[in-house]
């Protein structure tokens, strides 16, 4: 069962933008890219099924959720940057 099946799409979408700016805020480069591509992948393929499915919702909330981490992603940058090493 994927993800958008049980919960509201603005909860995915949050949950889509919080994973990543964790990753961002808090990863070093290894573990960034590992789970980046992790989530990239998996993402796509829900917003593969839910397209199949037509829950436009749910892939809505996918991709507004990878938008609103890439609008973002400068001012993540500029916040890791400030964290001890």
């Amino acid at each position: 069962m994927d993800a958008g099946e049980s919960l509201p799409a603005a909860k995915l979408r949050q949950i889509v933008y919080g994973r990543l700016r964790f990753i961002t805020k808090l990863l070093g480069v290894k573990f960034f890219v590992r789970f980046f591509l992790a989530y990239l992948v998996e993402d796509c393929l829900n917003a593969v099924l839910s397209l199949i499915r037509g829950r436009w919702s749910v892939l809505q909330a996918y991709w507004q959720g990878w938008s609103d981490y890439l609008e973002g992603l400068s001012a993540l940058r500029k916040e890791r940057a400030g964290y001890p090493a």
